[in-house]
């Protein structure tokens, strides 16, 4: 082989392993750049959520609040104390309230958890709630709540009164469809 010839394939081997070690380090600076801005975006959708989850959270507190200082409560939480209570007069209450306060869903619960008057789903009066049995946050929190038309994901807050009383907004009527609330999607 002559000399020219080795020179040549010495240059081009060169310029081959130059080309492909800048190719890498540009590739590597590139992947950890775009790394870093997706983990920026995706920390700063984290805290966008949880502040529309806390807003959004008070919003439900302060209706559920409103809801049990009702005097349809006030009766509901009378009837309830009585040894025979009788919640048959209460039936459509859940729903005149929800429908005052902007709560998609709201129920009236006794101490025991059962439904004293459901606004979603007036067929579960007299059904227990296994939410109330069980010892609840008192912050607003997700669910999943079966309704008549299938299961939502709700924003509840439980407000305990001398009857208790959880109520949420709807937020879809998919439990799959978590990233909409990520656009603000929220339903009122």
């Amino acid at each position: 082989m002559s000399f020219r010839r080795k020179l040549l394939i010495l240059l081009a081997l060169l310029v081959f392993v130059s080309v492909a070690v800048v190719t890498f380090i540009v590739s590597l600076l590139a992947r950890h750049a775009f790394d870093r801005v997706n983990d920026e975006r995706t920390a700063g959708l984290v805290a966008q959520f949880r502040s529309e989850f806390s807003r959004r959270g008070e919003e439900v507190a302060r209706r559920i609040q409103a809801a049990a200082s009702t005097p349809e409560a006030a009766r509901m939480a009378v009837a309830s104390a009585q040894s025979s209570p009788n919640y048959n007069a209460f039936l459509d209450d859940a729903q005149l309230v929800a429908e005052a306060q902007r709560l998609d869903f709201l129920e009236f619960c006794d101490d025991r958890g059962t439904i004293i008057s459901s606004a979603q789903w007036p067929a579960k009066f007299g059904y227990k709630e296994p939410l109330i049995s069980r010892s609840v946050s008192s912050s607003p929190f997700l669910k999943e709540e079966e309704t008549p038309s299938g299961p939502s994901l709700g924003l509840f807050a439980v407000q305990p009164t001398t009857a208790t009383v959880p109520g949420f907004l709807q937020l879809s009527s998919s439990p799959l469809a978590i990233p909409s609330m990520m656009c603000r999607r929220w339903r009122l």
